[in-house]
């Protein structure tokens, strides 16, 4: 062999050390060269790992398998390693059921949840409220109380006192063209759904200043013209009353019955000064008719009338008396629950007594002659509790 041919192959060992050092100073952490194939006899085929090239990394699984069950195979060799053509996958139930609870909610998922849940909380307290009663619906026997609220208004009032007193218009002499505040309350008793025993009580004080603009006489006194005057007409009633209702059904009503009624009857005249004074007393009972009507629209609007009433001529130790007294009233109302109801109502006051008086009086105090007779309206609203 020449020197020739073995200088060229200690170069060649040589460049093979060098390229062998090479490869073993590579780090782990660096990735490793690709492996060009080689169709060169004594080398692996490309498919087959060679001993020292790393195993080629597996793609992480798209779908959370089951707890306890094994992995599905996937066909590796169909996928594109590229991450952007990576097909959607819809997440499994047991994927959503492992999703955090405290996953962030959209605002107007929120508010659409919480508009619900108030509306049916509302619905829930409204029906609640409407079903409510302060009886029960079955009971035989069931407590009513009413309650009124308005203002009365005198259209009519005159006033004569003795045979020979002034015929005096109270109205418009007297101060009592004005409103005056007005109430009523009663409880009423319903027993065995036709049977109706009610109790009322109903206040009437009219207080009102005027100065005379004539000569006033009332029982034997006379009030000059120009003297200040303060007057006082009160007639405060207690009514006891039975009804008997016809209608079966209980939100109609068509009932008739009859009243006792106590008036407290009450007249003074005074001047401011206080040196002249006449004042009128009466304590009595009254017998009266009554009546009562009701119809209940599908709506719970109703409409309704009461109606207490006499006009009698009765005798006494001075001669014949004539009685009247009128207790009328239209209403119209809502009742919104089986609890409670509300309702708009006029009514008609009126009434008084022309006759003499039943014990004869002394000179000073005129001849008992009495004719006062009073007519005014009531404007209210009135609440029931059922």
């Amino acid at each position: 062999m020449s020197l020739h041919s073995t200088t060229l192959g200690f170069l060649i060992v040589a460049l093979c050390l060098v390229g062998l050092r090479e490869a073993s100073a590579q780090t782990p952490d660096a990735p490793p060269e690709e492996v060009t194939p080689s169709s060169e006899p004594g080398e692996p085929p490309p498919d087959e790992p060679t001993e020292d090239a790393p195993a080629e990394p597996q793609p992480p699984p798209l779908v959370d398998e089951p707890a306890g069950l094994p992995a599905m195979p996937r066909d590796t060799a169909s996928e594109d390693p590229a991450p952007d053509s990576v097909p959607a996958v819809e997440p499994s139930p047991a994927a959503v059921r492992a999703m955090p609870l405290d996953m962030p909610v959209p605002p107007e998922v929120e508010v659409q949840a919480a508009t619900q849940h108030s509306a049916r909380d509302a619905q829930a307290v409204m029906e609640g409220i409407r079903g409510f009663s302060f009886n029960p619906p079955d009971a035989d026997v069931r407590v009513l109380p009413v309650a009124e609220f308005g203002a009365l208004f005198v259209v009519r009032h005159r006033y004569q006192g003795g045979s020979d007193g002034t015929d005096f218009n109270l109205r418009r002499d007297g101060g009592q063209a004005s409103a005056f505040l007005s109430w009523r309350i009663s409880a009423e008793l319903e027993l065995f759904r036709h049977h109706r025993v009610v109790l009322l009580y109903q206040p009437i004080d009219l207080r009102t200043r005027a100065t005379l603009t004539q000569d006033f006489r009332a029982n034997g006194l006379t009030f000059p013209s120009g003297t200040p005057m303060q007057f006082r007409y009160g007639f405060d009633f207690y009514r006891l009353s039975y009804l008997y209702d016809f209608m079966p059904e209980p939100q109609d009503e068509l009932a008739i019955g009859f009243s006792l009624q106590l008036r407290v009857a009450n007249l003074e005249f005074n001047s401011l000064d206080g040196t002249l004074q006449r004042t009128s007393q009466n304590l009595g009972p009254v017998p009266l008719l009554k009546f009562r009507g009701r119809y209940t629209f599908d709506n719970d609007v109703f409409i309704g009338t009461e109606i207490d009433g006499i006009g009698i001529q009765f005798p006494s130790d001075q001669g014949s008396v004539l009685g009247l007294f009128f207790d009328t009233s239209i209403r119209a109302g809502y009742s919104p629950t089986d609890f409670a109801e509300t309702y708009l109502n006029l009514r008609y006051l009126g009434g008084g007594a022309r006759g003499p008086g039943s014990e004869p009086l002394s000179s000073e105090f005129g001849d008992g002659f009495n004719d006062n007779f009073i007519h005014a309206l009531n404007l209210s609203v009135g609440f029931a509790v059922k």
